[in-house]
Parts: C-alpha cells; structure tokens; sequence
C-alpha cells in the first residue's frame, strides 16, 4: 500500500499536540489513514471515531462521511441509513467512483471488514483527494 505522503504537506493537519513531521513521517500509513479519517469524521460533525480499517468500516457510514466531507456534490449521503449493509456499502462504492477513485473493492470486502481491501482502499480515496487544508 502506497499514500504519497512526501508530496502532501498538509498532512501536518493531522499531528497531534506536539507532534513535529519528522514524528508522522515515523507512523504507519495504518494509522496515518485512521486519523485522516477521523479528522474528516470530525470536519462533518460525527462524533464517531474509527480505530481500524476493518470492521469500524464495515457498515460504511464512517466512509460515507469521509467521502460527503471531500465532495458533498458527488458524493451525497443517499444511502447511508439503507438498511441493506451490501447495498450501502454499494452506494457508498459508487460515491468515491464518483470522486475518481480507482474500482478496486466490492460491497462485500467492506461488509466483511476485509483490512487488507479496506486499507487499500481508504489508502486510495487519500490519494484521490485527501482533503486536507493548506497549511497557512
């Protein structure tokens, strides 16, 4: 898994109190990708957090805000309370299609909690567009 962190140096947006680049730069992309996307959680108003790329995704709802919170125009939240998982997970799928995210999981990966797809593909909708600030 591959997330262009040299190239992003709004990434700092995502530091915790203290924490200098030299210290993200030490994280594992696993936990870089958490905290995006909690910091994006956070930007829409949820008070949800993730701690995984597996099974805190698997209902898609967190991605779902993820993607709204990067393009609210092609990406709406139709979809998001279906109580059909799969077709959920479908919606949201198709969403971050929208965004230009290469189609490279099914409903089912993300239903099943699938960290390794999961991860991947959280890796790619950052790479796509990670929404972060500039840095001022």
């Amino acid at each position: 898994m591959s997330i262009t962190l040299k190239d992003t140096p709004e990434i700092m947006r995502l530091a915790q109190e203290g924490e200098q680049l030299a210290d993200l730069m030490k994280l594992q992309p696993e936990v870089i990708l958490i905290r995006w996307v909690n910091y994006h959680l956070a930007k829409a108003g949820q008070s949800k957090r993730i701690e995984n790329l597996g099974k805190d995704l698997a209902d898609s709802t967190a991605l779902f805000y993820v993607l709204n919170s990067l393009d609210s125009s092609k990406c709406p939240l139709d979809g998001i309370n279906d109580d059909d998982l799969q077709s959920r997970a479908q919606k949201m799928i198709t969403n971050s299609q929208a965004l230009g995210v290469p189609d490279i999981v099914r409903a089912q990966d993300i239903c099943s909690g699938n960290v390794r797809v999961c991860t991947l593909f959280v890796a790619q909708i950052f790479n796509t567009k990670h929404g972060l600030e500039d840095l001022t």
